[in-house]
């Protein structure tokens, strides 16, 4: 098995060049044999033309396929050695194209510069292209000079890999060229109808709502009952005059709304809708000072973000955005760093912490587990979904269901549904937002 998988990219690159696919293969014994067998050896006249101008197309094709294969090399490696000035962001590249950074969000049609001709003039044959890296198969030529490519899900890499593929249109011969090329690249997570999310607050350490919970700070303004080795200074001797009791002063403990956030987004399969909301979140009126607290205002006036992967936080709106888009490249993670994070980022101050997660559970909820019961802070989980359920289908439709697979909604909700059920023993409070309605599902929708 090792030495199988050690020889594929060998086969593949075989298979890549070598002109003929298995239907040109096939075609071309089948009328050799027919070609023999009938019009040789019966001289029938009827086999004899038909097996020359299969053949003689076969071979037509091959020619052709072959000549348009050079001409897309030659016409790449020409647009490579194309004279430009170099720039800052590609110091080793001479074709300013290149350097364009291409920015657009998923699901929405992207203009990329790619220099290659596109075969339209010519007989017989065509000109396809598919992404190998990142994958998406959504790619047209548009120019020369341009091609158009929608991408499904979020993107941040700095090269693409392509699969120029030439065949005819009889799908007798075909030659795939696979061409790595520096374009930088950034696709956002699509935002769905997100307007207005509800403010994620909850309760630290402060000086407005008194609380047993709360931390020491301020007057002592509140008293309890005299402890042995309590200084004699903070005696209440008033009260000791009325009811012959020994109080002493203490701090109140008070409970405060939380001005500070520290985010983390875990990255996992089936983030995409997480990752949009997540956006959506530090895109709302990210740099202006909220009035009130109904303002929509991100995660908040004060906030500390970082997602898997990145060796440290930011606090910057487009500093956090990359590193979401840069998380796609390590779903493995699975929240590896939010506790070093998490109990970083408590080291200058009580905060709330606000997990962005996945809808499938995954090693990442035993580290938000981990968390709660090794930080005493308050925890909030979001999750976003891509639609929440379809309809029952009909009665009458049940003995087709078994021949259909169900649809994707239903599946989400499974996995949701059991990711909540594991989240219910840490006693977080868990957000599910749905990325396409706009709102926030309720707990009486959670069961699938």
């Amino acid at each position: 098995m090792k030495l199988l998988n050690a020889l594929k990219p060998t086969f593949q690159r075989a298979s890549n060049g070598f002109p003929w696919t298995p239907l040109g293969i096939a075609s071309a014994l089948l009328f050799a044999v027919l070609l023999k067998t009938y019009a040789f050896q019966q001289l029938d006249l009827v086999w004899l033309v038909v097996s020359y101008g299969a053949l003689g197309l076969l071979a037509v094709s091959t020619l052709l396929v072959i000549a348009g294969t050079l001409r897309v090399h030659l016409g790449l490696r020409s647009a490579a050695r194309a004279p430009g000035p170099k720039s800052a962001s590609n110091p080793g590249s001479s074709n300013p194209e290149n350097t364009v950074v291409v920015d657009t969000i998923a699901g929405q049609t992207a203009t990329v510069p790619f220099p290659c001709p596109t075969l339209a003039r010519w007989p017989l044959i065509r000109l396809r292209r598919s992404w190998a890296q990142p994958h998406t198969t959504d790619v047209r030529a548009t120019t020369n000079r341009t091609e158009q490519a929608r991408l499904h899900h979020r993107v941040h890499t700095q090269q693409l890999t392509r699969h120029l593929i030439i065949e005819d249109v009889l799908g007798l011969c075909r030659v795939t060229l696979t061409r790595t090329h520096h374009q930088p690249l950034r696709c956002l997570p699509h935002t769905g109808t997100l307007n207005q999310l509800p403010r994620f607050l909850s309760m630290t350490g402060g000086d407005e709502i008194p609380h047993p919970m709360g931390i020491d700070d301020g007057d002592r303004t509140d008293i309890r009952r005299y402890v042995a080795g309590d200084p004699a200074r903070f005696l209440h001797w008033k009260v000791f005059g009325r009811t012959r009791k020994l109080m002493v002063r203490i701090p109140e403990r008070a409970l405060s709304q939380s001005r500070r956030t520290v985010a983390y987004f875990v990255a996992g399969p089936g983030d995409e809708p997480t990752a949009g909301v997540a956006t959506h979140m530090l895109t709302a009126n990210p740099s202006s000072t909220p009035t009130g607290l109904g303002a929509p205002t991100g995660l908040g006036i004060e906030w500390t973000f970082q997602a898997d992967g990145q060796a440290s936080s930011t606090r910057h709106p487009h500093g956090a955005i990359d590193q979401i888009l840069k998380a796609s490249t390590t779903p493995n993670q699975q929240a590896a760093g939010l506790h070093t994070f998490v109990q970083t980022a408590l080291k200058e101050g009580p905060a709330q912490v606000l997990v962005f997660a996945p809808h499938q559970a995954g090693p990442w909820v035993e580290q938000v587990q981990a968390l709660v019961r090794t930080q005493n802070v308050p925890v909030q989980i979001l999750i976003g979904v891509d639609g929440w359920r379809t309809p029952e289908p009909p009665r009458w439709m049940a003995p087709l269901k078994r021949h259909h697979p169900p649809p994707p909604e239903w599946a989400q909700a499974t996995k949701l549904h059991a990711t909540l059920q594991q989240l219910g023993r840490s006693h977080c409070h868990v957000h599910v937002v749905d990325r396409m309605k706009g709102r926030e599902i309720s707990p009486q929708e959670f069961t699938p």
